[in-house]
């Protein structure tokens, strides 16, 4: 173990315990001394790097499952789907951080019902719903629903049928045509995902 990451664990200050926490995993690959931090760290106003750190340890981290419903209390819902992804990496199960996400994708603007804005949290879940690949399948209904709405944000339609690539590669038949036409050039030049 390096110095500088001693340095970290053994700082009062909460970021610098977060991230000694989460380097001392990377390097270790033992849970013992993360753990504990990471999940103190979820009661901080870093709880999204606490949150990403254990979702990175995986089922290693199991212990603070049950530490992350108090997150999904509505305080900042521009951060859930980070919880909701770190949550499926630690615990495997879909249905929860489903039913999560499902919920940013189909928000729309309070004053005009229908225009769907592009929210940054709704671009994070398309985001979340990529990385998760086929385990996201349920929710592809909502993600085409996404794209084929023609007051669906530009950004959010890239992201969705990336998405939908990714998720399940034949379901991009079910996207029109000109959609597609007008949005794959983008998708293959689009940074996120290279």
């Amino acid at each position: 173990l390096t110095p500088s990451v001693s340095r970290y664990l053994e700082s009062t200050n909460t970021r610098r315990r977060i991230w000694g926490a989460r380097a001392h995993w990377t390097i270790t690959g033992d849970p013992k001394v993360a753990l504990p931090i990471l999940i103190e760290g979820l009661q901080s106003n870093l709880a999204h790097v606490a949150a990403e750190g254990l979702g990175e340890m995986g089922p290693d981290a199991l212990a603070a499952a049950d530490k992350f419903e108090a997150l999904f209390v509505p305080r900042s819902a521009t951060v859930h789907p980070e919880y909701a992804f770190a949550l499926w990496q630690i615990t495997g199960d879909p249905n929860d951080v489903l039913s999560r996400l499902k919920q940013l994708l189909n928000q729309t603007d309070p004053f005009n019902a229908l225009q769907v804005l592009p929210f940054p949290h709704r671009q994070r879940a398309l985001t979340m719903l990529y990385k998760m690949g086929p385990a996201a399948a349920p929710l592809l209904p909502d993600i085409l629903s996404l794209i084929a709405n023609p007051y669906s944000a530009n950004g959010d339609k890239e992201l969705a049928i990336r998405a939908v690539q990714r998720i399940d590669p034949p379901s991009t038949n079910r996207i029109a045509p000109g959609i597609l036409k007008e949005f794959l050039p983008r998708i293959e030049r689009h940074p996120l995902f290279e």
